[in-house]
């Protein structure tokens, strides 16, 4: 029945905010929360004018203190050393708005508590859904390439791979979605394939996930302009670092044939 893609798009965006002062007041807020609740579960809510979140005990990573919402993860800092603000788009938000709509809302929250917000991409992660890819694990030889490091998911039963060691500026994923789906229960996934979705029928999912000092390289430094070039980011990914190809007799494997399901992918 050949390959047949889903869905593509972006699958997560991470945002950067630098800001002209630092928000005292958020921080002092944030600041007296925590120390009414030292060690434990805050449960505790802050409206930030645009949108109400809750307080979590613990950080973001290296930012100090972390708020979470339905649409998002947000991280607050007061340190000199990073922006002001990191934020963590949740999938399902990024889905069911659009990309664009989704780091509206953002700005408009960020910029409800600090003055001249800077959204910046810090990492973007570019995805295609298809039926008829159906990778089984010998074929992991077939696939070339540009790093070294290679994972694969067997935690009940083979479900893909990834390309490229944790923490790298760059990685690829190609793993079974509907597997995926259903472990973290992602029940809105489905909703991506509409009626182009055939019950009974894997589905595969390409995934490639850049990071900042990569998104410079193709030109991203913007959260618009991540949007903007995010297809020509995946059609890249797929066609130079990494690639799916044919066994032939040549001792470089770069240069055995394409298989005829990456054409598909490379181009979505």
């Amino acid at each position: 029945m050949g390959v047949v893609e889903l869905f593509s798009g972006i699958d997560s965006l991470y945002l950067s905010g630098a800001t002209n002062a630092s928000p005292v007041a958020l921080t002092s807020d944030l600041a007296d929360i925590r120390s009414r609740a030292p060690g434990g579960t805050t449960n505790a809510l802050l409206d930030l004018g645009a949108a109400v979140f809750e307080v979590a005990s613990n950080g973001f990573g290296k930012y100090r203190y972390r708020l979470d919402h339905a649409n998002g993860i947000l991280g607050v800092t007061e340190s000199e050393h990073l922006p002001t603000f990191r934020v963590q788009i949740r999938g399902s938000f990024l889905h069911a708005v659009g990309p664009a709509a989704a780091v509206r809302w953002w700005n408009d929250v960020l910029s409800s508590v600090a003055t001249g917000v800077r959204l910046t991409a810090s990492r973007l992660d570019v995805c295609a859904d298809f039926h008829g890819l159906d990778f089984e694990p010998h074929e992991r030889e077939n696939f070339v390439c540009s790093s070294g490091s290679r994972d694969e998911y067997t935690r009940g039963g083979f479900t893909g791979w990834t390309w490229g060691a944790p923490g790298a500026m760059q990685r690829a994923r190609a793993y079974d979605k509907l597997a995926d789906a259903q472990n973290k229960g992602l029940d809105w996934v489905r909703d991506l394939w509409g009626s182009r979705y055939q019950e009974g029928r894997s589905v595969w999912r390409v995934e490639a996930q850049c990071k900042r000092q990569v998104l410079l390289e193709y030109g991203v430094d913007t959260a618009t302009s991540a949007i903007a070039l995010a297809p020509g980011i995946y059609r890249s990914v797929f066609t130079n670092f990494l690639t799916l190809r044919l066994p032939g007799p040549d001792t470089n494997r770069s240069r055995w044939p394409l298989d005829e399901r990456w054409i598909d992918v490379a181009e979505p």
